[in-house]
């Protein structure tokens, strides 16, 4: 009688015995071994010769990559996809490698100050209104077309040309520089509801943009953190804005 054969899935093999991972259809004849028995010399391999149905199909979509094999097959199974979206991961960490490669560092003014506090006391007739933003963690410079909104104001650093504030040659030069706009533009500020005149100057050794008012207030008068105001009473801020086109590729 003839022997019904038996097909089974296998792992192919390289020449060295390890796994290339493709799946190989076999038979052997179909029989009672004994548990522990060798029986790959009764193997035949018949991937080769399926020609159609749920089992080719099946081998198709595990073995094949279509055009990305080599040479190339007739069908695109997972091997298609898992080597396309190789591709695409190493495109994009060589395209972001390159563009980080190729950029120098922003060497602008980092760590700047969002907003400031008025000096707080209860005068004795000889003390003078202030209003600071501290720059003591404050490093770099400004750099070329980074601008700086001072109550709706924006104000861009430049080489002093136009309405460009110079940047000076370094972060305290170009505070300065500042300090003398803003005693121009905003010289008066509400202090405790009132309008206050006075002026910004930039002292290195505190790391302080200062406004103070020009004559000491009166006796008595108390001083809060939130006391000093612009003049439509709105909070005093300072919003800083780097310039993109300094990080450039070298």
């Amino acid at each position: 009688m003839e022997k019904i054969l038996h097909p089974f899935p296998w792992r192919n093999k390289d020449l060295n015995g390890n796994p290339d991972g493709t799946v190989r259809i076999s038979v052997i004849p179909a029989t009672n071994y004994p548990k522990g028995i060798d029986v790959s010399a009764l193997k035949t391999d018949i991937t080769n010769y399926l020609k159609d149905g749920a089992i080719k199909g099946t081998v198709d979509l595990l073995n094949k990559s279509g055009e990305l094999d080599d040479p190339a097959t007739d069908f695109r199974g997972f091997g298609y996809y898992e080597k396309t979206l190789d591709s695409i991961v190493q495109t994009f960490a060589k395209t972001f490698n390159d563009l980080n490669g190729n950029m120098q560092p922003y060497t602008g003014a980092n760590v700047m100050p969002s907003s400031g506090t008025a000096r707080a006391m209860t005068t004795t007739g000889s003390e003078k209104a202030e209003f600071a933003f501290g720059f003591s963690n404050t490093t770099g410079n400004f750099l070329s077309g980074e601008t700086i909104n001072f109550n709706g104001t924006v104000y861009t650093f430049g080489d002093g040309s136009g309405t460009t504030i110079k940047i000076g040659d370094t972060l305290d030069d170009s505070l300065g520089n500042l300090a003398s706009r803003l005693s121009t533009e905003f010289a008066s500020l509400n202090v405790n509801g009132s309008l206050v005149e006075g002026e910004w100057s930039y002292d290195s050794s505190s790391k302080k943009l200062t406004w103070a008012s020009k004559l000491p207030l009166s006796s008595g008068t108390e001083i809060t953190s939130s006391s000093i105001k612009f003049t439509d009473k709105s909070t005093i801020s300072f919003l800083y804005k780097a310039n993109s086109s300094n990080i450039k590729k070298l």
